[in-house]
């Protein structure tokens, strides 16, 4: 558990490092073209996965499980056909688009969607790969992708400096090409170090079964990336490159904060699932209770320091952001919003109630499409900021009411949650305490009975 945790908090830190350093060295118009061109092939990325890592996660799990290594190996066939088929088609897509829209576009843009176009297929395959992995337990090697990736980024970006190569955009995308060609070999390699043997083994399908979970799982996945980078994205039409830029830094930021409620996420999501099977209400309230206590800790600190730091923090960006603070402070408290609400998506998701999920997916994706749209025409990056903290709030409120009307419990920290965590520590500290003086009575008492 602990070794996933710090996997998951390495990788974010490598993202954010990665981020700050693409935002210092390409400036804010720079790093806003660099966004807003990651944010849109990303999204594509999304769509051609369809869902596939996340439903690898469950059935490899599940399979490897039961010894089904039939119904494992269909799926990995039927999987792997149809990622190659689809990436490839978003790649020939998105490169038709390139072809036929360069008289109009800029050579960045050109080179944006020609780089972009090439990475869909390995991103795809990646990740589901790596979701197979962490299915068949190993979960290290199943994160390589979200550590190598932004790793080999910044071993790039450090070659390309010691040459002398300036950074523009494009080529943050190429060295973002590179990356993710050399992390799919990895995964790759990992993946075949460990599968099973399938020689002599007929595949078996459960076609009907995996698209109906599947799914759900792809609209949810969907939904919550458009609703993450959606300010991003709406900003490359209503907004200036650098304001974008200015705004994604921020964004990258304050992010920070949200390392502890995702590595607690990591973990908790199976755990969730076990104790809803075989616990008690009671039981899911204290798994609920103890997430929410680490990423409520996490992120006080971690917002505390941002808002005392953050103009310091910007300064080391560079004078280009200078007045990102005040968007800062806006996102903080989103973020803040975020992690104090707790795991409320993974108590949903792993309790049975993904339909409740999804509707309110729906309903807050369609709130934070409008007061973007709104916001941002009327106050730019600062209506912008608004918008994702007030989406946000709209997004984690509905999710803690709903975990409270299906599940009957908080995923946010209460008081009363806070004192029994409190009476547990004592009750817990006095029962050490009564075992180390009958454990220390007995040691003195040894020496009597034996000259006796």
């Amino acid at each position: 558990m602990f070794r996933a945790v710090g996997i998951k908090g390495v990788s974010a830190a490598a993202t954010v490092a990665l981020q700050l350093l693409l935002a210092r060295t390409l400036g804010a118009e720079g790093y806003g073209e660099y966004a807003i061109a990651m944010a849109w092939i990303m999204a594509v990325s999304v769509l051609t996965i369809l869902g596939l890592d996340n439903a690898s996660l469950r059935f490899v799990a599940e399979y490897r499980a039961r010894g089904r290594l039939d119904l494992l190996a269909g799926f990995l066939r039927q999987t792997l056909r149809i990622l190659i088929i689809v990436g490839i088609g978003a790649a020939c897509l998105t490169l038709l688009e390139a072809v036929l829209l360069r008289p109009w576009i800029s050579e960045r843009l050109f080179l944006f969607l020609v780089f972009g176009a090439l990475s869909l297929p390995a991103i795809s395959l990646t990740l589901t790969w790596q979701s197979a992995l962490r299915g068949l337990g190993w979960i290290g090697r199943g994160m390589t992708f979200s550590i190598s990736r932004p790793g080999i980024m910044l071993m790039l970006l450090v070659v390309a400096f010691l040459s002398g190569i300036p950074l523009t955009s494009p080529l943050a995308m190429a060295f973002h090409l590179m990356a993710v060609l050399l992390s799919m070999a990895i995964v790759l390699f990992w993946n075949r170090s460990v599968l099973p043997d399938f020689v002599g083994i007929v595949p078996g399908f459960e076609i009907r079964k995996w698209v109906v979970t599947t799914l759900p799982i792809f609209a949810l996945t969907a939904l919550h990336f458009f609703q993450g980078q959606c300010s991003v994205m709406i900003g490359g039409a209503l907004l200036l490159p650098e304001q974008v830029g200015c705004l994604a830094a921020m964004l990258r930021i304050s992010s920070v904060i949200l390392m502890g409620l995702n590595s607690v996420d990591a973990v908790a999501a199976p755990r969730f699932a076990a104790v809803n099977a075989t616990g008690t209400k009671a039981d899911l309230q204290r798994v609920a209770s103890r997430c929410a206590l680490a990423s409520t800790a996490f992120a006080a600190a971690a917002g505390g320091g941002i808002l005392l730091c953050g103009p310091w923090i910007i300064s080391l960006i560079g004078p280009e952001y200078s007045g990102g603070y005040l968007l800062l402070t806006i996102l903080t408290l989103g973020s803040l919003i975020n992690a104090v609400a707790g795991s409320n998506v993974f108590l949903l998701t792993m309790t049975g109630h993904e339909r409740d999920c999804l509707v309110l997916y729906i309903i807050s994706f369609a709130s934070a499409l409008i007061l973007n749209a709104v916001l941002m025409t009327s106050h730019g990056a600062i209506g912008a900021a608004v918008a994702v903290t007030l989406s946000t709030a709209i997004w984690n409120v509905m999710m803690t009411a709903m975990v409270r009307f299906r599940l009957g419990i908080w995923s946010c920290l209460t008081p009363s949650a806070i004192f029994r965590n409190r009476q547990r520590g004592e009750r817990e500290t006095l029962e050490t305490r009564a075992l180390s003086t009958l454990k220390r009575d007995s040691r003195e008492d040894e020496p009597r009975r034996m000259a006796g």
